[in-house]
């Protein structure tokens, strides 16, 4: 859901105020467009910049939700979100012992998933014409490891 409400602020034109990404790479949304909650330490905040009042209405069905922000619109806005990896960071691999398998046998317990640094900006159109380009906080994702348990 706090991913979903982020977009909902970038692509609205929304000054984002506080955001934190998830710990590892998620699939939902691309990198660096991701936020995560967790009370009472990690929150999503936004600005309201628009000069006027903002309606957040949510709908939830089938395992899906919607957010819609109403309010005052500029006539031929476009926001553009873009993300960009500036490294792929490699994931470790652990090997475990594991009494159960025989001498020489293993099995993968994990499979490994690489970590990344993204870069996220959003440029804001009028008519065609880009009037800004920011930078948004850059994205940390950690590696997860590769678990190999081993017979002993």
């Amino acid at each position: 859901m706090s991913s979903t409400l982020y977009n909902t602020g970038l692509l609205a034109n929304l000054t984002v105020t506080q955001r934190s990404n998830h710990d590892l790479a998620i699939s939902y949304v691309p990198l660096g467009q991701d936020a995560t909650v967790a009370y009472p330490d990690l929150d999503l905040k936004f600005l309201n910049t628009t000069g006027g009042y903002l309606l957040v209405r949510t709908k939830v069905s089938n395992n899906t939700i919607t957010i819609e922000l109403y309010g005052k619109v500029n006539p031929g806005q476009e926001v553009v979100i873009t993300n960009s990896r500036e490294s792929i960071i490699p994931f470790p691999e652990q090997k475990l012992v594991d009494e159960t398998l025989a001498h020489g046998d293993s099995h993968v317990k994990q499979e490994g998933q690489p970590g990344y640094i993204v870069n996220s900006s959003r440029t804001i159109k009028v008519n065609g014409q880009v009037i800004k380009t920011e930078s948004l906080k850059q994205s940390h994702y950690q590696p997860l490891p590769k678990i190999i348990a081993v017979g002993a």
